[in-house]
């Protein structure tokens, strides 16, 4: 990269998760290592504001009302930028959202971009475990970013984290790749273009955090690593999730698989279970549960859909008992737990759930024990038959038997009968 090109530093604030509209524009110029222009505008998206984007931006349709369109605000923009090599942060967000805008007002997109995104290249030059959040890249190199959100504020930030990373490697020339607009697909990098599209909502994410429920969650969870935890409460996570209705919104979230973060699972599992066509729930159910690392986030799993259309759930959820995939077995057998069938279908249920195969796992052990218990207080007669069966191993018989042992609603016959399949149990144990 020679020390002659110019530059234009850009941020696009942007009223939704899908990333196709423009509701504040920012952009900084510098040559040589000096600002030389700035510009920044509210701009009329023509469309609703996603209450998640206004809680982190702070506008709403209020806040724009007499701005200019993009179509308006074109005619400065495009000086700004043309013939410069654009710098953000996320750059395939920025760049989607304009392609997205000019497409829109019919202006003239050109058929190569030449740009440099300051996510990736950190990501690059930085150690592993850095925080790549334009936030905290700031606040690593002492770079002042006034409000974070704003604009012109994360334009101007960037433009400085730029030239602080250039320092480190001067041949950034090999991170600057020429985009086709809208069309973005950059060699080698997949993880890079992955993250950048997922900042927007680990960002929403980052907004309802507390360090305090984050120090809840690290006690909590223990087994977890710090890093995959953000710190937000489930209702908060809960209230994200309804709020994102945009269906590319969701297909963007939904494709990126693995998430990194702990909420994002949540958060996802939260989606599904707002999902309310059968099918659809179905399909993103069997792709996300085999990324699913932490057992917590299947128990969230809890979809409205299956409520309503039990006759046509029913047949997969009993059949997937049997599935060779663990995770898909824990979430039928504790949905199941949750969600009995009725008296008419519980004999079935109950048989499938005695034969599914364990293969010594122990959270689906774990899931079957749950189901008998919680089973026990409706069907007791079902769940004794159960394990007198020598269906089940003597570890979930003798675990069972114990939960089952510490309800309340247990009457003094039962708990002699239990008492003694739990000493059978552990007298074999001890053979």
């Amino acid at each position: 990269m020679r020390s002659t090109d110019r530059f234009a530093a850009v941020d696009f604030e942007m009223p939704d998760l899908c990333g196709r509209s423009i509701c504040a524009a920012g952009i900084c110029t510098f040559e040589d290592g000096k600002v030389i222009d700035s510009y920044y505008s509210l701009i009329d998206p023509q469309c609703e504001f996603a209450p998640a984007i206004t809680e982190i931006t702070g506008l709403n349709a209020e806040s724009v009302a007499g701005a200019p369109t993009f179509g308006e605000a074109w005619e400065k923009i495009r000086p700004l930028i043309e013939g410069r090599i654009i710098i953000a942060h996320g750059a395939s967000n920025d760049l989607s959202a304009l392609s997205h805008c000019m497409k829109k007002y019919k202006i003239e997109r050109p058929e190569k971009v030449r740009f440099v995104c300051t996510f990736a290249l950190a990501q690059a030059v930085l150690p592993k475990g850095t925080k790549f959040g334009l936030e905290s890249l700031s606040e690593r190199f002492g770079i002042e970013l006034v409000h974070h959100h704003n604009a012109l504020s994360d334009a101007h930030a960037c433009a400085e984290l730029f030239l602080r990373l250039r320092e480190i490697c001067p041949d950034a020339e090999m991170y600057e790749t020429n985009y086709r607009m809208p069309v973005y697909h950059a060699e080698n990098a997949k993880d890079r273009r992955k993250e950048a599209r997922l900042e927007r909502f680990t960002d929403a994410l980052r907004e309802l955090s507390t360090e305090e429920y984050a120090e809840e969650e690290h006690k909590a969870m223990p087994n977890l690593p710090t890093e995959k935890i953000i710190g937000v409460k489930p209702d908060d996570v809960k209230k994200l999730a309804a709020e994102l209705s945009c269906a590319e919104a969701k297909s963007l979230f939904f494709h990126d698989l693995p998430h990194k973060y702990y909420e994002e699972d949540l958060l996802h599992a939260y989606m599904i279970n707002n999902t309310k066509n059968v099918g659809s729930c179905l399909s993103q159910l069997e792709k996300f549960l085999p990324y699913v690392s932490d057992i917590r986030i299947i128990y969230a799993l809890r979809p409205l859909s299956f409520r309503k259309h039990s006759d046509k759930w029913m047949p997969w959820l009993l059949e997937a008992l049997f599935s060779e995939l663990p995770n898909v077995q824990i979430f039928e057998c504790d949905y199941l737990r949750v969600k009995h069938c009725g008296k008419n279908r519980q004999a079935e249920q109950t048989e499938k759930v005695l034969n599914m195969p364990v293969r010594n796992n122990a959270d689906v052990r774990k899931a079957q024990r749950r189901y008998f218990t919680n089973l026990f207080v409706n069907y007791p007669d079902a769940v004794i038959s159960a394990l007198d069966s020598g269906v089940l191993d003597g570890t979930t018989v003798r675990n069972t038997a114990k939960c089952i042992l510490s309800h309340k609603y247990i009457s003094a016959e039962q708990t002699k009968m239990i008492r003694n399949k739990y000493l059978a149990a552990e007298k074999s144990k001890n053979r």
